[in-house]
Order: structure tokens, then sequence, then C-alpha cells
């Protein structure tokens, strides 16, 4: 009876309050973000309803690491999509959603949006986020100069540890000394701080692994290295910090960047620097040689789509292709150096969200009039169903064929790294999904189902409660077309290999009533 009467409320309360009418908003640091519609930014009227106190909650708290990629992909939307911010939001709350984009592993692309805003120096919070991204590029210089021109909360917590490291990379260790001290006195060095910045002073090998990007450029300086299992267990920003730094062993960094690319930890202008810096590698020499043909001519392009077609059966070694060359793809048209390589152009196009021009590859696919050329097309526009399904069927009905929109399973809810990460309780979770019902902000009804994922539930009956609040709140806040497009993004990756061998997910095709008229 209990667990009845709390999902009513829950979704008979919720349904009302999802109709509060919608305030205005003014632009803020809140505000700023690097993805555009392209990239799949969630809109910008993200954060419209929501109340600066109550997303401030949900930031503290939603995990930041999840085993389903869809989560994954949700959160960096979340976090790095630009739009109007909360009425009131401030720039201590800008810092608090980019610290957040830092620990999923975006301190890249946090730090360049902390970077863009106006007086960084009177904003620690944003000074902070920008001295992060400094010290993982291994610019400790650069990192000190930010606290140094702080105006404004010198004193925090960060700035202080920061200082420490700032006197021992110039030479003073008196100070240094004495900035410790204090900072242990004060309790502000975090956990691991003070062994290692005494390794530091005193020449002697790290003990323990960096946990944050003052330690990692602490570590690294005491010439502290990693090798491929500690890559799993890393910081995801950190990880990227190691894709990054030339002074480490390339076969490193190489493992550094595979997980670089299946997370989307960086840019593709940035994935295509660090690749090309792995000289040595396969994919530096490739993009050397592409590098050294003309642009948008016929030999770049035949040139991208043999690159493509050389690793269509090794998934990540796909990937990285598809987003090192992003923008020439997006450029690269059809011609008679392109055509034998149109089903991965037209792959790469999906999965750069190019959906026209992967249209237009489908279709010089179905030109070819041969078997294999057929069952790539139906292969692609079943993988493209997944995320368009009108225009798929409007591709595929071209040719007399009609596809079954692929079912995609819903998300489970809980989550065994999410759970690792922070650990909620479900009062909690349930009173920010009510303001972010009250809210019918998008941006607080994902951040508060991303939060489910780390309830523990005791008993059946809470597992039955926040297993049925978090699907509501996905729900809500339309979750559906980031769910379908990580499936997308699974399955085309899983087939690439395969497309003109045989028909994937023969289930989802319905015969011909009648024979194409196309020759075969």
């Amino acid at each position: 009876m209990r667990l009845s009467i709390l999902l009513a409320a829950w979704l008979s309360w919720a349904s009302a309050a999802a109709q509060v009418e919608r305030a205005s908003f003014d632009a803020g640091p809140f505000s700023l973000g690097t993805l555009t519609e392209a990239d799949g930014a969630l809109g910008r009227d993200l954060w419209q309803g929501a109340q600066p106190d109550a997303i401030r909650s949900q930031l503290a708290i939603v995990p930041t690491r999840f085993d389903d990629p869809a989560k994954r992909m949700m959160l960096r939307r979340v976090l790095l999509t630009p739009g109007e911010g909360p009425m009131g939001a401030d720039a201590a709350l800008a810092g608090l959603k980019l610290l957040k984009a830092v620990e999923a592993g975006y301190a890249m692309e946090a730090g360049a949006v902390a970077e863009l805003t106006p007086g960084l120096g009177l904003q620690p919070e944003l000074s902070r986020i920008v001295a992060m991204r400094d010290l993982y590029r291994g610019n400790v210089e650069q990192a000190c100069g930010r606290g140094a021109n702080l105006r404004e909360g010198r004193q925090t917590a960060f700035f202080v540890r920061l200082r420490v490291l700032c006197y021992i990379h110039a030479g003073e260790r008196p100070a240094a000394e004495l900035t410790l001290n204090l900072a242990r006195e004060e309790d502000v060095l975090a956990p691991g701080d003070a062994r290692l910045f005494r390794s530091v002073l005193s020449g002697s090998a790290p003990s323990e692994m960096p946990r944050g990007a003052i330690q990692y450029a602490a570590y690294r300086r005491l010439g502290g290295s990693f090798d491929d299992a500690d890559l799993q267990d890393l910081p995801p920003s950190m990880v990227a910090a190691i894709a990054y730094d030339s002074t480490l062993d390339v076969a490193l960094r190489q493992e550094a960047l595979r997980h670089v690319v299946v997370n989307d930890l960086v840019s593709p202008r940035d994935l295509e620097d660090i690749a090309a810096s792995l000289k040595s590698e396969q994919i530096g020499k490739e993009i050397a040689a592409i590098r050294s043909l003309p642009p948008a001519s016929q030999a770049r392009g035949g040139a991208i789509g043999q690159a493509l077609q050389a690793v269509v059966a090794e998934p990540t070694a796909f990937l990285l292709r598809v987003k090192v060359f992003e923008a020439d793809i997006a450029s690269t048209g059809v011609n008679v150096a392109t055509v034998p390589y149109a089903a991965e152009f037209a792959l790469a196009s999906l999965l750069n969200r190019r959906y026209k021009d992967a249209e237009s590859w489908m279709q010089t696919v179905a030109a070819e009039q041969s078997l294999g050329a057929e069952r790539a097309f139906l292969n692609l526009a079943l993988l493209y169903s997944y995320v368009k399904p009108s225009a798929a069927q409007r591709l595929a009905g071209a040719i007399g064929e009609e596809i079954a929109s692929p079912d995609v399973a819903p998300l489970t809810i809980a989550d065994e790294t999410a759970s690792l990460v922070t650990v909620t309780d479900l009062s909690v979770q349930m009173e920010h999904a009510l303001n972010a019902a009250a809210s019918g902000s998008r941006g607080a009804l994902l951040l508060s189902a991303l939060g489910t994922a780390a309830v523990e539930a005791e008993t059946s009956e809470l597992e039955l409660i926040r297993d049925t609040l978090g699907a509501d709140l996905y729900r809500r806040g339309n979750a559906e077309p980031i769910v379908r497009e990580a499936a997308f993004r699974r399955e085309a990756l899983a087939a690439a290999g395969r497309l003109r061998d045989d028909r994937i997910g023969k289930d989802a095709y319905i015969p011909r009533l009648k024979p194409s008229s196309s020759a075969r």
C-alpha cells in the first residue's frame, strides 16, 4: 500500500507540476557551452524554468561516471549545451557545472568555456576550471598565472593547494614548505596532497597515483608514469591529459587515445592533433600523408576513404578516423576516387550526425546496383532508422523495401559505476524529482534522472520506487532520442565491417510484395 501511495503521489503531482508556466532567463556564464546543434546540443531552453538552488543541489550529487554510454552521452550534452541559464545563475553555479564536466572527463572543453567569461580574475570558480585545464595540458606556469591574477578568492582551497605547486615550480622551497604547512593546518589539502608534495620537495619517487589536476602536474614533475592498466581507474580528464602528453610513451598515449575517442573526451580538432603527434603509429602516418594532399581534392577524399575501409572491422580504430577526419569527410564529394568507399563515407557521416550527407552517400551506394551494394544500402538504412526512422524508410521505400523500426531497450536505472562514484538517498532524489517536474526544465529533469543511477535501494520495494521514478524522469526529459543515438552508435560500429556481407538484423526487413524494377 505504501508503495502505491508514493508512486501515485509522484506521478500525479509531477504531471500537474509540469504545467507550471515557465519563466524567462538572464544570460550569464552558466549559459556557455561548446556543443552545437550538429553536435547534439539539447536546445537553448534546456534550463528554462529551473531554479538555481535546485540545480546547485542536483549538480552537487549527480554521478560523473557511468557504465551506460547513453548516460555518459546524456551528461555531456546536459553540461556542455549552451543556452539561457536559470534566472539568477551566477559564476559559482557555472563553476560547479563546469567542475562536473571536468570530473566527467571534459576538462579541455570546460576550460575553453570558462576562459570565454569576461572578468575571469574576479571569478575564482571559473578561474579554477581554466587552471585545471592548464595543469592537465602541462602548462604549470600558465596555471600559476591564473592564481596570481586573481583579485578575489585566492584563499579558496584549490588556489592555496595550487600555490604550493607553483612555489615548487618556481624553485622557492621555503615558501612552498610554509604554504604546505599552512594548508595542512587549515585542512584544505586533498587526500594524497601532503605525501605527493613532500615527494616533489625531496625528489623521491611518488608512492601513489594522482587524483586530480594539481596532483597530476606534481606527479609528472617527478617523472611519474603510467601503464595501460592504470587507464581504467584514472579520472577521465587525466586519461585525456595522458593522450596529449608528448613526453609519455607513444604506446601508452595510443591506448589513452582509444579511451578518449570512445568517451568523446576531446574535440575532433584536438583529436586530430593528438593522433598526428603519434608519428610512429599508423594513425600518425595516415594523417601526415593525407595532410600533404590538397584539401577537398579527389586524391584526399580517396585517401580518407581508403583509411576508413582499411580499419572498418576494428570499431575503435574506425571511430577514431571518423572523428579525426570529420571536417574532411564533410567536405568530400562523390567522385571517381570516392565512389568505391561510399558505404564507409555514409556510415562515417551518420556517426558524425551529418544526416543529409549520409543520405547522399547511401544513394551512391544504391546506384551501384549489385547484391553487395543492395545489402550495404539496406543495412545503412536500418542503422539510420535508429535516429531518423521516417527518413530511413523513405530511402528504403525507393527500392520497394520496408524497414521495421528497431526496438531499443529502455535504460537500466541503477548503474554500478555511478554508485561507486557517489551514493544518493532515495528521499533526496525524490525531492530533486519534484523540483525538476515543477520547473519543467529538461536539464533539471535529466540531471535528476541521472542521479537515480546512484540510489542504493535496500529492499525490492525501494528498488521499484527508484526504477519507476528514474524511468519517468527520463521520459519527461525526452531522453529517448539520446538513448536511440547511443544504440545506433553501438550497432553501427559493430556492423561496420559487414555492411556488404549480409543483412544485419534480418527480422527488421519486411519482404517485398513484388520485385523492384531496379536492376539486380
